[in-house]
């Protein structure tokens, strides 16, 4: 992303009581994709995983999901958080990032993104979160 004239907005949140590093920010993604390795780590079983459908743009190759599933995701602190569930592809993809936020969730968050600063601005119940 960088050689598009874009920094990549990498975060840490909490998945499924998880915190989960490495975590890439992408406002112009259609969907949100999670690594098997990631999904695993919580130890959600496979049976909770819906069918999904092949999707393209992380690869050369079209993507076999192994299933699509709706997990919490946590950005902030104890004192200052925000949460909400988000749709996840599960797929075995060879990136540098265990998962990929992308914009539907972005809006669930009602985020501002700011690529110059690297940071993300939302509402919370106790004011403006920044991460």
């Amino acid at each position: 992303m960088a050689g598009a004239g874009v920094l990549s907005l990498v975060t840490a949140p909490t998945i499924a009581n998880i915190r989960l590093h490495h975590m890439l920010i992408d406002g112009v993604a259609g969907l949100s994709v999670i690594s098997y390795a990631a999904f695993k780590q919580p130890q959600i079983s496979e049976s909770k995983l819906a069918p999904s459908r092949p999707f393209f743009g992380v690869g050369p190759h079209p993507v076999y999901p192994v299933g699509t599933i709706s997990l919490p995701v946590t950005f902030g602190t104890e004192v200052n958080f925000r949460t909400e569930n988000v749709q996840f592809e599960v797929a075995e993809v060879n990136l540098p990032f265990n998962a990929i936020i992308g914009r539907p969730a972005l809006y669930r968050f009602m985020v501002v993104a700011h690529y110059g600063y690297l940071v993300l601005k939302m509402p919370s119940p106790t004011g403006v979160l920044t991460v």
